[in-house]
């Protein structure tokens, strides 16, 4: 069985939660970024399932704040980072690949992030190939190996975790001076303008 996703017309996210819910013994990740809420919680389930979680990320941080979504998903010991294949100065960790149970794969696109889901173009393709799936364990294992230990809770993320944008009011041009009360008024009403 293989299977494609497209962030244009259904929900990713919603299939990737589907799958770590009915995960019973695995879940595998190698993500370039990690800072979807949704996907976290299901990990926090699947955690009290008693499901082995492994996590290895790109070991850059380019974060703003802290992500809450790892702790919430991950706890010591199964989150590691790993900077690109010349070390850190050189490339990246730039996987986004999740293996369910050893026995099916998610791959493409997608990063785990709110961006990904609502704002990308990103597609995930699911299969159950087994030799897919073998090669992609024998990668995830050799990750796993190079990568170092961190702590989730305290870690930066490589994503702003839910960062909310504010939108600018366009440039006019005004009869008002900029010390204008009218001018000032709608620039604080624009400034207070935000994107849910």
């Amino acid at each position: 069985m293989t299977q494609a996703f497209f962030t244009s017309e259904e929900s990713v996210e919603k299939e990737l939660v589907r799958l770590i819910d009915h995960s019973h013994s695995s879940i595998d990740l190698a993500l370039f970024r990690f800072a979807s809420k949704p996907l976290a919680l299901a990990i926090s389930r699947a955690r009290e399932r008693h499901v082995r979680l492994r996590l290895v990320l790109d070991g850059h941080s380019e974060a703003e704040g802290k992500d809450n979504s790892l702790g919430t998903a991950f706890v010591h010991g199964e989150v590691r980072r790993l900077d690109g294949k010349r070390g850190g100065t050189q490339g990246i960790m730039h996987h986004k690949f999740v293996l369910f149970d050893n026995d099916r794969v998610v791959t493409g696109s997608f990063n785990w992030t709110a961006g990904a889901e609502h704002v990308n173009y990103e597609n995930a393709l699911l299969t159950d190939s087994s030799s897919v799936v073998a090669a992609y364990k024998r990668e995830f294992d050799r990750l796993w190996e190079r990568a170092e230990n961190v702590d989730p809770g305290s870690m930066e993320s490589n994503l702003p975790a839910f960062k909310k944008l504010t939108i600018r009011a366009p440039a006019t041009a005004s009869k008002h001076s900029s010390k204008s009360p009218k001018k000032k008024k709608r620039r604080r009403k624009a400034k207070k303008a935000k994107i849910p």
